[in-house]
């Protein structure tokens, strides 16, 4: 009998071991998931602390100079516009003054605020809201003609980034175009900037059901003239063939 309670407690035992070893080894997914969080929001607080400064870098350059060659690809007849980062609200107000109608996002609470003084006259809509959730935004009827994601992509985490190709696929209409800035270059500590696959990019959007996927030509040298800092412009279009 005595045993037999003993074989029963030595099982306990390894049992109770055993559930704080798996607890334990949940704990550092969890934590980085919380510390990517904090990341992120950190990352949106210096924007706003320092905004008159990004301000004043972005509004010094014009849009055109900017996008380069992909200005083309830019919508011409009046369309639905969804800007992601808007930033300053330099490409939402450019947009805005072709005729189009722009829905704005900005995270950065004073960016956000100032961009709306400064482009009072436009007919943007700003709102408050950040990838890749975009719980904020609804789909127009037949979705959006056009979104602009620039300078964001390379603050993403690369789960982010899969699921915020998920979302815009949800949002775009059937011959919509999705334009993405990929930056390449050394991160600032202040602000920490994410390494950036272009060929992964490429193949998670085509896997997600977008049909096209493919870098454009623009103007690869950094306009505030930040050494070893380049871009390439990521073209998606679904075209219809949604699995999401």
């Amino acid at each position: 009998m005595l045993s037999t309670q003993r074989k029963c407690l030595r099982i306990l035992q390894v049992l109770f071991i055993g559930s704080i070893i798996l607890k334990d080894c949940t704990l550092p997914h969890n934590f980085q998931d919380a510390e990517a969080h904090n990341t992120k929001q950190k990352t949106i607080d210096f924007y706003s602390t320092n905004s008159l400064s990004f301000f004043e870098q972005y509004q010094s350059i014009n849009t055109a100079d900017v996008f380069g060659s992909a200005i083309a690809l830019f919508p011409v007849k009046p369309s639905i516009i969804l800007d992601i980062g808007s930033g300053s609200g330099r490409d939402a107000a450019w947009m805005a003054k072709q005729g189009h109608i722009v829905t704005a996002v900005e995270p950065a609470v004073n960016m956000r605020k100032q961009a709306a003084i400064l482009h009072h006259q436009q007919p943007i809509q700003w709102i408050d809201d950040r990838l890749p959730e975009l719980s904020s935004i609804n789909r127009p009827q037949s979705g959006f003609d056009f979104i602009l994601i620039s300078a964001v992509w390379m603050h993403l985490t690369p789960d982010d980034r899969l699921i915020a190709l998920q979302r815009l696929a949800s949002l775009i209409s059937d011959e919509g175009t999705i334009l993405i800035s990929l930056r390449h270059g050394p991160s600032d500590p202040s602000r920490p900037m994410l390494p950036i696959n272009t060929t992964k990019e490429i193949e998670n959007a085509k896997n997600i059901g977008f049909k096209t996927a493919e870098t454009v030509p623009t103007s690869e040298q950094d306009k505030l003239g930040r050494q070893n800092v380049y871009w390439e412009m990521l073209k998606l279009k679904i075209q219809g063939h949604r699995t999401t």
